[in-house]
């Protein structure tokens, strides 16, 4: 979006054009903007590329744990706007960088203490996408009603990628997970409220401490234990981190029960591969890169096998 369009957006929901804009480096899919105005600044987020429904479940998410353990910017508007073709938000800035610039094993830890506070805020009756009603997530379900068909339905999407772009290891990978291992997922679990994206890139970071989680677009009920391996996932591979500290910092808040031990290579095998998918669809990640995983992922596998 250019700047005429900018100052116009920030015209009409702050009462004047910003003194200056700057780009923020984001997701893939939305445009993020900080508008400046003296010593006040807000963000103003942009999505061209899809349609509102998500922007507007993160919208939603932080004014749901608006005043609770889970930091979260505050809304400036309440509603997601439409300009054009675009759908917008503004929240406010909190003038800090993403946990990226500074991935330990202490904000790790500290990462995974603040995931657990969001798996404990609410449980549901089923996993699967939802809808807000007075403020309140309302299940929906998946289309197929289990968490084993939306990964089923997950990994048959990436398996169709990577035969499309020859990364032959991959497609191999899949189509193992899908023959050998997609009836290890469990059916029998409490579903919570997931994050779905919990990376270090999403978090923001002050001082040592954990200010604010951002983009809760994809955010639904699901199985508590996938979330959290898919975040751990997440820092080993942006942080190299050791997975367990992410895990070590889970558990102080919230209780992780047996079939963790067993769940866990399977969700760090699932998650890896849809991880890697898209680190390369996106342009993150080169094809060769993401080879550099393969060995790890055969260990996963020998993990699996011995457990079967």
């Amino acid at each position: 979006m250019n700047r005429s369009e900018i100052n116009k957006i920030a015209g009409k929901e702050l009462g004047e054009e910003p003194d200056s804009v700057e780009e923020i480096v984001g997701g893939v899919m939305n445009e993020t903007v900080r508008l400046n105005y003296g010593e006040e600044s807000y963000i103003l987020q942009i999505n061209e590329k899809t349609g509102a429904h998500d922007m507007r479940n993160c919208l939603n998410c932080f004014r749901f744990f608006e005043d609770s353990n889970v930091p979260v910017p505050q809304t400036v508007i309440e509603e997601v706007r439409e300009y054009d073709s675009s759908h917008y938000i503004i929240v406010e800035d909190l003038k800090t960088d993403s946990l990226n610039r500074g991935i330990t094993p202490e904000n790790t830890r500290a990462a995974g203490r603040y995931l657990a506070y969001i798996h404990g805020s609410q449980s549901f009756d089923r996993a699967g996408w939802w809808e807000w009603e007075d403020r309140k997530p309302k299940v929906i379900g998946f289309p197929d009603d289990s968490l084993k068909g939306r990964i089923e339905d997950k990994l048959k999407d990436n398996l169709e990628y990577f035969r499309e772009e020859d990364i032959n290891w991959l497609v191999e990978v899949s189509e193992r997970f899908l023959d050998d291992y997609l009836d290890l997922v469990p059916d029998d679990f409490e579903p919570v409220f997931v994050h779905h994206d919990y990376n270090p890139g999403n978090i923001l970071l002050e001082d040592g401490e954990i200010i604010g989680i951002l983009d809760f677009d994809y955010a639904h009920s699901s199985h508590g234990q996938r979330d959290l391996v898919k975040a751990a996932n997440n820092f080993w591979i942006r942080g190299k981190v050791d997975r367990e500290h992410i895990y070590e910092g889970y558990r102080k808040v919230r209780e992780l029960d047996e079939s963790f031990n067993q769940n866990e290579p399977l969700y760090r095998l699932e998650t890896l591969i849809d991880i890697l998918k898209g680190f390369i669809q996106h342009d993150q990640m080169t094809v060769e890169e993401a080879q550099g995983y393969e060995s790890h992922i055969s260990e996963i596998e020998e993990e699996l096998e011995e457990s079967i």
